[in-house]
């Protein structure tokens, strides 16, 4: 018995083109079509000649491929769902004895109540004081100083009688601030010369003439 010798082209690479039916268990991408059309044509010219009918089921195979191709480079990328979280069931907690329930009807009736009540006895006006001048007018202050500086010289005139006066005897049954503002009285006066000051023993002296270094101790 004679064995029918088989094809040349139902042989690998290029059995692939002529088993319509295993294409669609093959990997398009891994058939070479660039490759394994023009090697069938040559091999066929080796062999005597180009089959026709062979060669047109390798176009409609290769067509086939290509359609193939086509479709996963058309297909549209696979969404993945977003991954929801899981939100427990509410914990039903445990009601303390004396919580009373207040619906919310009820909550919005009584701020409603509220705000008009609020809207009909008015915000109580709250006073405010005048603003405090921390620094006065610079020229006020000079006349002020001015007019204490020849009251208290007018006055150290009249106690001194040609002798000194201690500090003590003016600052005698004066509040603090009278106090502090007599001093700095003094002090301007002595910056102009019209008083001099010495101490004696811890107690300050006031004076209206000049006095020499040892006079003090003999005062």
């Amino acid at each position: 018995m004679t064995k029918t010798r088989k094809p040349f082209y139902l042989k690998p690479p290029w059995e692939v083109l002529f088993a319509v039916h295993r294409l669609k268990s093959v990997e398009p991408w891994e058939i070479k079509l660039y490759s394994l059309l023009p090697s069938l044509l040559q091999e066929m010219e080796k062999h005597g000649g180009v089959d026709f009918k062979a060669s047109g089921v390798a176009l409609h195979s290769s067509a086939t491929i290509y359609l193939m191709k086509s479709a996963l480079l058309l297909e549209e990328p696979r969404r993945e769902e977003p991954v929801r979280d899981e939100v427990p069931p509410p914990i039903s907690l445990p009601l303390r004895r004396g919580l009373v329930s207040i619906e919310l009807e009820q909550l919005v009736g009584q701020l409603r109540e509220a705000l008009e009540k609020e809207q009909r006895v008015g915000r109580p006006v709250r006073w405010m004081p005048p603003p405090v001048e921390l620094l006065p007018d610079p020229k006020q202050f000079l006349l002020e100083i001015e007019k204490r500086m020849e009251n208290l010289h007018e006055r150290l005139v009249n106690l001194s009688q040609g002798e000194s006066i201690p500090l003590s005897t003016l600052l005698q049954g004066m509040e603090w601030l009278e106090a502090v503002k007599l001093f700095i009285t003094l002090l301007f006066l002595a910056q102009k010369e019209k008083v001099y000051l010495y101490e004696v023993d811890g107690e300050i002296y006031i004076s209206l003439e000049p006095v020499e270094y040892g006079e003090e101790e003999e005062a």
